[in-house]
């Protein structure tokens, strides 16, 4: 019954991220942690994230922000090593509450900036490189580096809903990619991520298709809905899941 309850939210989480860019983590991510209850329930979501950008990079390659791709992903290089030391070292309940506490600022400004324009952050190369450097580390640590590059999207108001979603989804192949190569040689991936990874990969991709399905049915402005959904959704989760 657990491992059918797995499945579903995993469907569920690669459903949510290929119609938005963003969620398979937040969603997935509990259940495979509970399922296998071990460190390298971590290293299973970065595989199958993997898997999940691999099947959607070629439908979206050419809608994504090659410039703005390219400065968050130095970032992301930059925040990487930071991330392995806060995965080694770091007690990882700790840093899922302070990410829940900063992930729910995001989906508070995100709220903000939608009613009030005015108040929208402008875009530069040093902020694109925060947000890379950020999601580094929380790719690493968390395997979620959605949140930060999705806000700093969200807050600019410069993209809109097809370039977005393009361009965390292959911003996601290079990052979870280039995560699992700093496990491989700095940490090691235990065999049985490989195997619960391949295991679970059929449900990624239902859940892609269902996601693709759904792609033109939405609306600006119910994406811009939904993306703030899931980082509050996000935040609760992980604050809630510390505490109790």
């Amino acid at each position: 019954m657990e491992t059918i309850a797995v499945h579903f939210f995993i469907i569920i989480g690669a459903m949510f991220q290929s119609l938005t860019g963003i969620g398979f983590a937040m969603i997935a991510g509990p259940f495979l942690l509970l399922s296998i209850n071990d460190s390298y329930a971590v290293q299973v979501n970065i595989l199958l994230n993997i898997i999940l950008s691999i099947l959607i990079a070629p439908k979206i390659y050419k809608n994504a922000d090659k410039s703005l791709l390219a400065k968050i992903s130095l970032g992301t290089i930059m925040g990487i090593p930071l991330g392995l030391i806060f995965y080694s070292n770091i007690d990882i309940n700790t840093l899922r509450l302070l990410v829940g506490y900063l992930v729910g600022i995001m989906a508070i400004r995100l709220i903000y900036t939608s009613q009030f324009s005015s108040s929208r952050i402008k875009s530069s190369v040093f902020k694109e490189l925060i947000t890379g450097f950020v999601s580094g580390i929380l790719t690493v640590f968390l395997a979620m580096p959605g949140p930060a590059l999705a806000t700093y999207m969200g807050e600019t108001g410069l993209y809109d809903k097809k370039t977005t979603r393009s361009t965390i989804l292959l911003y996601f192949l290079f990052a979870y990619t280039l995560s699992i190569l700093n496990h491989i040689i700095f940490i090691g991936v235990k065999y049985n991520a490989y195997k619960s990874a391949f295991f679970f990969a059929p449900s990624i991709i239902i859940g892609v298709f269902l996601g693709t399905l759904l792609v033109p049915k939405v609306s600006e402005k119910l994406f811009k809905i939904l993306i703030i959904f899931v980082l509050a959704l996000t935040s609760v989760a992980l604050i809630i899941g510390t505490l109790i």
